[in-house]
């Protein structure tokens, strides 16, 4: 399993991204750190401008992928013990072949999500859920590929909202599970400097887009906002 840890960085975030891009340098020997911070911009890496959102940072990234998994956090995540996390992921990577795999967060809208129905014998930590958190987490190159094809709308939806639900959907279309991990709880602010509404608008458009290009993603979206037990577990293959 060959992992390639990305850091998404903007303006305020410099010091964070730079303890950051150490540790994960320590941990992977290698990491990029997609910017956009134009007043810090160290040459090796990936610099963008301020206008540069979430969509055109994770585009970006699926664009230099190169390994098996993407795992991506933001810069303004923070956790004691990393490695942990990233050995946790190889580990059910190996034993689970996951779609998507991400550890706990303290703020999210993404909590009530589990799949409670569903039980994963010996790991009583690890719960199967519809979709996760996209501040810190580890996708199959697989489901990276297979959104390739929705990345032009996507960099439309500035600032990126959608992004977990349309990968979660694109992970049950491939037959993938989703992951949450409660042994780890990682720390996230719980505050945002755009336009939420804005935002929120984009990303039904995105929506729109994803019913027109590609409607077994849309149901399966759908399967999985309404916690469809049956029908979710018809589709994966690693369950």
């Amino acid at each position: 399993m060959n992992i390639h840890p990305f850091i998404f960085s903007w303006k305020g975030h410099y010091e964070r991204a730079l303890a950051l891009e150490k540790i994960f340098l320590e941990i992977f020997g290698r990491v990029t750190v997609i910017n956009s911070d134009e007043e810090n911009r160290p040459e090796h890496w990936v610099n963008l401008t301020d206008e540069a959102y979430f969509a055109e940072q994770f585009a970006t990234a699926c664009n230099l992928l190169d390994g098996d998994v993407m795992f991506h956090v933001q810069a303004d995540v923070s956790y004691f013990d990393w490695n942990s996390v990233v050995e946790a992921a190889k580990k059910y990577y190996k034993k689970f072949k996951f779609g998507i795999y991400a550890p706990n967060i303290d703020h999210t809208t993404c909590l009530q999500v589990d799949l409670d129905k569903i039980q994963i014998v010996g790991e009583p930590n690890l719960k199967l859920v519809t979709v996760t958190d996209c501040s810190a987490w580890f996708i199959n190159r697989t489901i990276i590929n297979y959104f390739d094809g929705f990345v032009q709308s996507y960099i439309e939806a500035k600032y990126g909202w959608g992004i977990c639900w349309c990968l979660s959907a694109i992970s049950l279309r491939l037959g993938l599970p989703i992951y949450r991990d409660y042994n780890f709880t990682l720390v996230h602010p719980n505050v945002t400097n755009y336009n939420k509404q804005s935002a929120a608008d984009e990303g039904k458009n995105f929506f729109s887009f994803i019913k027109k290009y590609d409607n077994e993603v849309f149901t399966n979206m759908l399967l999985l906002k309404r916690k469809s037990y049956k029908e979710i577990l018809l589709k994966l293959n690693n369950i």
